[in-house]
């Protein structure tokens, strides 16, 4: 196949996959195209990670974003956004931790869950300890 008939077969194979909705937007596998030229994506990426309900991950907003948005370039351009913020290079950096005790013993002698929050990540660890345990145990268990 020559190159032409190559190119031509690619952008018919494309065109299958774009279609315009009821409203007029164009849409790629059922996904909004975005366009280039209009700052959008800038808009459209600022609200999605500076939501309150927001996790700071590439991967978690490339997933968000991927189900309502399209445009050429994507997950690169997700995964420099989300490199450029402050807050996700701070993953576990800022935590907070509690106790939960009071449980009966569990198979493996276990009778407190470890709490352990990632307040950026908006993450938690749960983790079964004894009561008996101490601190160097946790730290370790921790690390």
């Amino acid at each position: 196949m020559t190159q032409l008939r190559k190119r031509k077969w690619f952008i018919k194979a494309q065109q299958k996959n774009f279609s315009i909705d009821d409203r007029g937007y164009l849409r790629f596998c059922n996904q909004i195209c975005i366009s280039k030229v209009i700052n959008v994506k800038d808009l459209i990426l600022r609200e999605t990670h500076e939501s309150p309900f927001a996790i700071h991950t590439r991967k978690k907003m490339y997933r968000d974003l991927r189900e309502m948005y399209w445009w050429p370039g994507m997950k690169k351009e997700i995964v420099e956004f989300v490199t450029e913020c402050l807050t996700c290079q701070q993953i576990w950096e800022c935590i907070t931790m509690d106790f939960i005790m009071g449980l009966s013993l569990s198979p493996s002698k276990r009778n407190v869950i470890w709490v352990i929050v990632d307040q950026f990540m908006k993450s938690a660890h749960f983790l079964a300890v004894r009561i008996d345990w101490s601190v160097p145990k946790l730290v370790e268990l921790y690390i």
